[in-house]
């Protein structure tokens, strides 16, 4: 419906967040690909749209969006080339029923070991946008644990993207508008209904809660305001961590997540 559609309307504005007149936005749809390998078909006029909306909201600086299709699968220099191109990278969701997906997470393989990494890089050092739905937003964390999927990669075979230092995502996917909110400060929760944007600069330190369903804002929202508090704890612990990453030639480097300093 444009700008003025509510799901759009409720993610929150943050100066800065999209770069200005052309945009350029991997859409990674791995979780939609079939285990024979078929690759899912990117309808580019759809994601066209939908984020020409997003990034036009309360900004009207975007001209053009550049849109690309990423996997995993692709060969390390391209996936590496694409990912240099990049300002927001979309990971579609998946169902704990898309078996192959585990590979993108598994230890023992090289290959995605440095494309997780390369990912993670430029997301922690604010050089891209992650936006991951679903199953790709628990990815996000340091393991993937949902009692309600019969998916359960360990910490010792499988390694997510680690984008919230230690925080693992506990994706409350029934919830309705309805959240467990525990005191467990590594537990970043989300809801079908309730997303996160959370922004980790020198200068800006943020985690907020937003509506992303067109049912329900009212009692979504309400749920949001809960969420608020334990949520400013979290991102002022998260300011005091640091997180190992590995560059694309393989060298270890550590990110102070406060100060944004690197150490090699």
């Amino acid at each position: 419906m444009g700008p003025s559609d509510p799901v759009i309307g409720s993610v929150p504005s943050l100066e800065g967040l999209i770069p200005e007149n052309d945009v350029t936005v991997l859409v990674c749809l791995d979780g939609k690909t079939e285990t024979s390998g078929v690759r899912a078909r990117l309808d580019v006029a759809y994601y066209t749209r939908l984020f020409q909306k997003l990034c036009n909201k309360e900004n009207g600086i975007v001209r053009n969006i550049n849109l690309m299709q990423i996997s995993f699968f692709d060969q390390y220099d391209l996936f590496l080339a694409k990912l240099h191109l990049c300002d927001i990278f979309f990971m579609a969701g998946f169902t704990s029923r898309v078996k192959h997906v585990e590979a993108i997470y598994a230890r023992r393989n090289p290959d995605m070991t440095r494309k997780r990494h390369a990912v993670a890089n430029r997301c922690v050092t604010n050089r891209m946008l992650f936006w991951g739905v679903c199953g790709s937003a628990v990815g996000c964390g340091t393991e993937w644990d949902m009692f309600l999927s019969s998916r359960t990669l360990s910490p010792p075979n499988f390694q997510m993207l680690e984008l919230l230092a230690d925080g693992r995502v506990d994706y409350q996917a029934c919830s309705g508008a309805a959240c467990t909110i525990t005191g467990d400060l590594t537990e970043w929760h989300i809801t079908s209904g309730i997303g996160l944007l959370i922004v980790m600069t020198e200068h800006r330190q943020a985690a907020i809660p937003f509506c992303c369903v067109k049912k329900n804002r009212w009692e979504h929202g309400k749920t949001c305001k809960l969420m608020e508090p334990k949520l400013i704890e979290q991102v002022q612990r998260m300011a005091t961590l640091a997180s190992e990453y590995m560059t694309d030639n393989g060298e270890k480097w550590r990110l102070h997540w406060g100060t944004g300093k690197i150490e090699y």
